[in-house]
């Protein structure tokens, strides 16, 4: 370096007082050569205040041994707010953009950006080694320029810098895609699709993103996104079918309940599946769809023979029947009975919500499922239209102690013949309180809640004939009927006196 060449950098470096910026200014200077001295001195210009503040970029080695140095100073002085300034400065001071082939075009676009989130958009990708190795560089920082809104320009340049997306052969149409995305919720959702490294090496991703570009509700939008970023959806057979059902359903809540059932590895490793997602698509109501969703994920009722029918039962049933249709098709103590198909049967035909609740939870059961009673009990619920009688009628045939008595059968009989809610409340607090059951006294007392009803002693004897007749017809507990003929024989001879 000439000693006149020196006198001109030192006076340069006091005119724009750089001193400060510099940490050895003896080393900088030593290491300057002819292309970082003649761009130094040529600077010529009248700093803007932003730049006053933030002068790093005029001592920089890197850009002041490029040809756009001078260039570079001129958009950083004039740019017109303190984010375009802040989004320049950042990208004159990258390796990856001074080095790059790009720079000058990426800089321009960047002072001549709409706005400043259009510029932050623009140096992100600028500054991204990934993009500026990538064919598509300069087409995407076109489209991140001419977006029309702030929050398109963010998303676009989100893609623009994944690599898993600029690797992929879906990177120009879905930048495309999220281009002409009429609202910021679809925006998200393309831009997270476009994004997902899952999605992007499976073939479906293509059409993944047709569907939720031509979507016009958001809650499905997500729901669609979820399965088209779900691992566990991507890898089966089942992916493509699963999101058409989902994108052809009427129905929001429906729709989720369809995402769900398309996202469980144990429904998509079933035979079932298909034809489950089918029925669910179908479903009249969310509350159906979302007790149908609940079986066709339940491990339970996968690994079972019943898991067809019980499907089908519950896609025809009432609202009142939902529920515990559902619970029962779960449980493992119903579909490991011998009694499954018939108490769901029995359950699909309930009256009323209370009636179909009752019978769920006698199906399910223990204590019933291992007695000798369970079948009566359920017909003899299922016969029943009084809501007090149901219920009355359900707590004793789940009662351990009452199943496990001699007075069971002769008890429910009885709690089926009252007349009023009383007489049939009192009657099933006495067949639950073990305290007195299989003795006579138990018998008595039953009989003396029962007789308060103001039956005449011909209706009495008629009541009792009539339990007898029941249980002789096909029951095998014959010693119930005998105990029930007993009494009735009883009445009559009292009644003969």
């Amino acid at each position: 370096m000439k000693l006149g060449e020196l006198q001109k950098l030192i006076e340069k470096l006091k005119q724009y007082e750089l001193p400060e910026w510099i940490d050895d200014i003896s080393s900088w200077l030593e290491s300057l050569n002819s292309t970082q001295i003649d761009n130094f001195l040529k600077l010529d210009t009248e700093l803007s205040d932003i730049f006053k503040d933030k002068k790093s970029p005029l001592v920089n080695l890197q850009l002041l041994n490029t040809k756009h140095y001078l260039k570079d100073i001129e958009l950083l002085n004039n740019a017109d707010s303190i984010e375009v300034f802040e989004s320049l400065h950042g990208v004159v001071l990258n390796t990856n953009s001074i080095n790059s082939i790009h720079h000058r075009n990426d800089v321009q676009l960047i002072a001549d950006a709409n706005t400043p989130i259009h510029a932050t958009a623009l140096a992100a990708c600028a500054t991204s080694q990934a993009s500026l190795t990538s064919e598509y560089h300069q087409s995407d920082m076109q489209i991140i320029s001419s977006s029309d809104t702030v929050v398109k320009a963010k998303q676009l340049s989100r893609v623009a810098i994944t690599s898993a997306s600029l690797l992929s052969d879906y990177h120009i149409q879905d930048m495309d895609l999220i281009s002409k995305a009429a609202t910021e919720h679809k925006l998200e959702y393309l831009t997270r699709l476009a994004t997902n490294t899952e999605s992007l090496t499976h073939s479906h991703h293509q059409e993944d993103m047709s569907l939720l570009a031509g979507e016009t509700s958001p809650e499905k939008t997500e729901i669609l996104c979820y399965v088209a970023t779900s691992q566990t959806s991507l890898t089966e057979i089942y992916h493509y079918a699963d999101m058409n059902l989902i994108s052809k359903c009427s129905n929001n809540e429906i729709a989720g309940y369809l995402g769900s059932a398309a996202t469980r590895a144990i429904s998509l490793e079933s035979p079932y599946h298909l034809d489950d997602m089918k029925l669910i698509s179908k479903a009249s109501s969310p509350d159906e769809a979302y007790f149908l969703a609940t079986v066709a994920t339940d491990a339970y009722s996968l690994e079972n023979s019943y898991h067809n029918k019980d499907m089908k039962l519950i896609s025809r049933a009432s609202s009142d029947q939902l529920r515990p249709l559902a619970i029962t098709a779960c449980s493992s103590h119903s579909l490991y009975s011998g009694f499954h198909q018939q108490d769901m049967e029995l359950i699909s035909s309930a009256l009323s919500s209370v009636q179909a609740e009752c019978l769920g939870n006698v199906a399910c059961s223990t204590d019933s499922l291992d007695s000798k009673h369970h079948t009566k009990d359920m017909h003899l619920i299922a016969s029943q239209t009084e809501d007090y009688k149901i219920q009355a009628l359900g707590k004793v045939a789940i009662n351990r102690s009452s199943l496990e008595s001699s007075d069971h059968s002769f008890d429910m009989l009885l709690i089926s013949k009252a007349n009023n809610e009383h007489t049939t409340n009192s009657l099933a607090q006495i067949a639950c309180d073990e305290t007195h059951l299989g003795t006579t006294q138990h018998t008595n007392d039953m009989l003396q809640i029962f007789n308060e009803q103001g039956f005449t002693q011909n209706e009495i004897l008629d009541q009792i004939l009539v339990c007898a007749r029941t249980y002789y017809d096909g029951d095998e507990n014959r010693e119930v009927a005998g105990k029930i003929l007993k009494i009735g024989r009883k009445k009559e001879n009292n009644n003969n006196k």
